[in-house]
């Protein structure tokens, strides 16, 4: 995808946007950074901010022309698939399945990379999984996005039909195994989690989202 102006993105010129697989059934959400505040729950300062979920759009022409007019500091998207994605997380949204994400955070930036590489290995020679993204968060942490099977629709579909309790015990199995301790334990079960869209900023660390690894 072209390069466009963004605060999401890096500086004035910003990085690469990851192409949007099946951009017309996923839901976007978006943040934007209205200033700070000194918190005292945490001791430290913490940004204020509004944040709007439940978007959707029909082409990534159309993602840009809302980008570029209202200039988001964070860009998000669903691991799920929506018939309706703006009525996401209701009735009327119809969820269609979701592809199997994994989040790593660590203060131990290494420890979360470790836990990663593990997952991005085990999912293929374990599940059979041929089809996944290891991705840098842009702060403290991973993503593994499972996809699915190449080829395997059936395979594809069933690993997406996986509900909560599903995801807990595969969560369950490389926390017992392999001892990734670094595993967001609620956000991986969420089958309505957004995740930060590859290539975009990071606003809470001023650093970029990138896919660092794919099988394809």
């Amino acid at each position: 995808m072209q390069e466009k102006d963004s605060r999401a993105f890096t500086g004035a010129a910003g990085g690469e946007m990851e192409a949007i697989r099946d951009i017309r059934m996923r839901e976007f959400g978006f943040n934007w950074v209205k200033g700070q505040r000194w918190s005292e729950e945490t001791d430290e300062i913490v940004n204020i901010t509004r944040f709007e979920r439940r978007m959707g759009f029909m082409s990534e022409d159309e993602l840009w022309s809302y980008i570029r007019e209202h200039s988001p500091d964070d860009v998000y998207l669903s691991v799920a698939y929506w018939t309706f994605p703006k009525n996401a997380c209701t009735e009327g949204g119809f969820w269609n399945g979701a592809d199997l994400f994994f989040d790593l955070d660590s203060d131990n930036l290494k420890h979360a990379y470790a836990d990663a590489c593990v997952i991005y290995d085990v999912l293929q020679d374990d599940f059979g999984i041929d089809d996944i993204e290891m991705i840098y968060s842009g702060c403290k942490g991973y993503h593994i996005v499972a996809y699915g099977c190449m080829n395997e629709e059936r395979h594809t579909r069933k690993l997406r039909e996986l509900g909560a309790n599903e995801r807990a015990e595969i969560m369950d199995y490389f926390i017992g195994r392999y001892r990734c301790e670094t595993i967001d334990e609620a956000v991986t079960r969420d089958v309505s989690r957004l995740r930060r869209v590859p290539g975009t900023k990071n606003s809470k660390c001023g650093k970029t989202s990138k896919i660092i690894k794919t099988t394809n």
